[in-house]
């Protein structure tokens, strides 16, 4: 939760797309512990479901990051600058 709001406040697609996965980690290893003993039916539909999700969250990570690809900030700038300066 910390790393979402820490994300969010500071305009931080990596640090919100870094929550988004540990998030996803999470739901999917709990999903999948639900359905382990169950019929093949249910775990085909929990694959299908585990999915479809990491679909979303991909397209809301590249939704996200699409607003600002394009944009230069002195700070993004500056710290190629850096990079690229260093032996």
């Amino acid at each position: 939760m910390t790393e979402i709001v820490a994300g969010a406040a500071a305009g931080s697609a990596a640090l919100q797309a870094g929550a988004l996965d540990f998030f996803g980690d999470a739901a999917n290893y709990a999903i999948s512990l639900g359905v382990a003993g169950m019929a093949l039916t249910w775990r085909a539909r929990a694959a299908i479901t585990k999915g479809s999700t990491l679909i979303a969250f991909a397209l809301w990570c590249w939704a996200a990051r699409h607003g600002t690809l394009f944009t230069a900030h002195c700070h993004g700038l500056m710290s190629w600058a850096w990079w690229g300066s260093r032996p």
